[in-house]
C-alpha cells in the first residue's frame, strides 16, 4: 500500500500485481470531522501511475474549490 498526501486529502493506493490493476481510495477532508471519499479501480493496461496521481490531484483541486470553507 502506498499513501500520497495531497492538498487537504490522502490517496491510498493498493497495487494488485496479479490482475495488473490498482485500487485507489481518495479521502478529502472538508473539515476536521467531515470528509468525502472516492473509491476507484484503475487498470495498468490503460493508465499509468503518473496519470492516476494526476487524476487525483485534479480531483483534490476541484473539490477544494467546491468545498472551501
Amino acid at each position: 500500500m502506498k499513501i500520497i498526501i495531497l492538498k487537504r486529502s490522502l490517496l491510498f493506493i493498493n497495487i494488485d500485481t496479479e490482475y495488473d490493476c490498482c485500487k485507489c481510495l481518495f479521502l478529502f477532508f472538508v473539515s476536521w470531522n467531515v470528509f468525502k471519499e472516492n473509491l476507484q479501480k484503475f487498470n495498468f493496461n490503460e493508465t499509468t501511475m503518473k496519470q492516476i496521481k494526476q487524476f487525483h490531484v485534479n480531483l483534490a483541486n476541484d473539490w477544494d474549490r467546491k468545498y472551501r470553507l
